[in-house]
């Protein structure tokens, strides 16, 4: 009789043991499902990030370009600003010399805008 109880008993043991296995193995499928996740999240802001980078390359390469743009636009200016003085001291200036040079100087202003852009989309990208 006392071998039974303790039979008894050891199998509510057992049965309790398996309810708490089966338990623990369903949080550790969870727990892995949660970090697989947590992987592929990963991954995904590493592609973003790679993502980002790429575009900071090209951006800083329009830029580069942008400001040489810039500096032969703005070498042409000076030129035209030389002839133009020149010009007024005398010499008689074409006729579309000075909507030209307008021309120029507006264009300036505008790649001048545009570096600023780039240079504020460049910092941008920086603080990501």
């Amino acid at each position: 009789r006392d071998l039974e109880e303790i039979l008894v008993r050891k199998d509510k043991d057992v049965q309790q043991m398996t309810t708490i296995i089966r338990q623990k193995s369903v949080q550790i499928e969870d727990l892995n499902r949660e970090l697989q996740n947590q992987d592929l999240q990963v991954e995904n802001l590493l592609k973003k990030l790679d993502m980002a980078k790429e575009d900071l390359r090209l951006a800083e390469t329009e830029l580069r370009s942008t400001k040489d743009e810039l500096r032969i636009k703005h070498d042409e200016l000076r030129d035209h600003e030389a002839e133009a003085l020149a010009s007024r001291r005398g010499v008689r200036a074409e006729s579309g010399l000075e909507g030209e040079l307008e021309s120029l100087r507006a264009k300036v202003k505008d790649l001048e805008a545009e570096k600023l852009a780039i240079s504020r989309v460049n910092e941008a990208l920086k603080q990501q």
